[in-house]
């Protein structure tokens, strides 16, 4: 069993992107159908401004998780991931996932996530660097606590988006485009 936080860049910049990850639904929830596994998923957006988003996973009340049973699967992750490109160009990938499994979102919107018997992934989809206002540690901490320091190994975070420092890319190389 594991619980999904997918957190989708929704800035100006990621039209192509999410497009792109929402025809790939196939071969990104492949490993999950063919390994049986049982999920729920939930997708967000990297901007903590607007008031509507904050962690909140997308879709209508009572349909936001998605689960490897939800009919139309395909389809339903592909309009989730559309999440449009009015985001702020502030993007946070750790910010959203706190919010997302933690009160009071975990037991209003996101009600119906989390399982105690389930592993947590968070996966940070964009084309911008981390841009969370806290240190990177106190956001691990607080994600750690929600399985708790005795379960460690039933969390995990990963990144897909540019990894290289602006000091270390080559001249002319720029993120968010």
């Amino acid at each position: 069993k594991t619980d999904v936080v997918l957190i989708v860049d929704n800035s100006g910049s990621m039209q192509d992107k999410q497009m792109a990850l929402g025809s790939s639904a196939n071969a990104f929830l492949a490993y999950a159908f063919s390994a049986n596994v049982d999920f729920n998923l939930g997708v967000t957006t990297t901007d903590m401004m607007a008031a509507t988003d904050q962690g909140r996973f997308q879709g209508p009340m009572g349909l936001r998780v998605l689960r490897s049973t939800t009919p139309n699967l395909l389809q339903t992750f592909n309009s989730r991931v559309n999440l449009g490109i009015n985001g702020s160009g502030v993007e946070e990938m750790f910010a959203p996932a706190v919010a997302a499994v933690t009160q009071p979102l975990i037991t209003t919107t996101n009600s119906g996530f989390l399982r105690e018997d389930a592993a947590l992934s968070v996966l940070a989809f964009t084309d911008a660097e981390e841009q969370s206002s806290q240190p990177t540690t106190e956001y691990l901490r607080r994600l750690l606590a929600v399985k708790g320091q005795r379960r460690r190994n039933q969390f995990s975070f990963s990144f897909v988006g540019p990894t290289l420092p602006a000091a270390s890319r080559p001249m002319g190389c720029t993120y968010d485009g």
